[in-house]
């Protein structure tokens, strides 16, 4: 059984086919206007029919039904769209009320809880920053949301004077800016990179020092190089949440 395996961002798309226990290459497309069901027309149109559609989407009901209506006409599978519980797949949710969460987090906490056997803190770098935490018997002690590189930037650009629009993209070399438009980048830039310091160094205190920092997203090529923490890369973290899932489910 072939399964396409997708995560729908706020401003990226990424999918893989999985016929196993484990993701295949991993394909990202940028995102961050338009129709979905032109972008799979354009990026999906010559892959092989799927035995099953797994997704997860935080951009809405107008989206999923975009989806929706091209798998079931172009190869006559309906997508199935994951959606957070309260307990599953090993993880217990923190959230009262796991509706409120995003379904990528939900997939990232599933795939994190089995890909790793200790303590995890799971740091997302994408439009938004999102970090949970979860113990190693599954555990899910709650999490943090906070602006991404481009949100903040341009939080900056629209909110203040003096803020030229060249400080909402590109990057500083320097730690210390010597403009304003190098200033803004590596003020948000550190502002990231604390983040996910300082989420690393609070479970550390509450559980171990074996607590593994887990990083994914968008914005990791920027970050990561800046950490003074170890770390683990695993961009197709919510995919094999997402195969995990689809596996509890078949």
């Amino acid at each position: 059984m072939t399964i396409l395996l997708v995560d729908i961002g706020n401003s990226r798309i990424k999918w893989s086919y999985a016929d196993g226990d484990t993701p295949g290459e991993m394909v990202a497309a940028d995102w961050p206007d338009g129709a979905l069901d032109q972008l799979a027309a354009d990026a999906w149109h010559s892959l092989p029919a799927p035995s099953r559609v797994v997704v997860s989407n935080v951009r809405g009901a107008e989206v999923a039904g975009q989806l929706a209506a091209w798998t079931r006409q172009t190869w006559h599978v309906e997508p199935e769209f994951v959606q957070p519980k309260k307990q599953a797949y090993g993880v217990e949710n923190a959230y009262a009320d796991p509706a409120q969460m995003g379904s990528d987090r939900w997939a990232a906490l599933v795939g994190a809880h089995h890909l790793f056997q200790q303590d995890v803190c799971i740091v997302d770098c994408g439009t938004a920053m999102t970090v949970d935490a979860l113990t190693r018997d599954g555990k899910h002690l709650g999490g943090m949301i906070a602006p991404g590189l481009r949100l903040m930037r341009e939080a900056l650009y629209r909110g203040t004077r003096g803020i030229p629009a060249s400080a909402t993209a590109g990057d500083s070399d320097e730690v210390f800016g010597k403009d304003t438009a190098s200033c803004v980048q590596q003020g948000t830039l550190n502002a990231a990179v604390a983040l996910v310091e300082r989420s690393w160094f609070a479970m550390c205190a509450l559980r171990s020092d074996d607590t593994v920092c887990v990083i994914t997203g968008g914005d990791v090529p920027l970050i990561v190089p800046c950490l003074i923490i170890p770390y683990r890369h695993e961009p197709d973290l919510v995919l094999r949440g997402l195969l995990r899932i689809a596996g509890s489910t078949s």
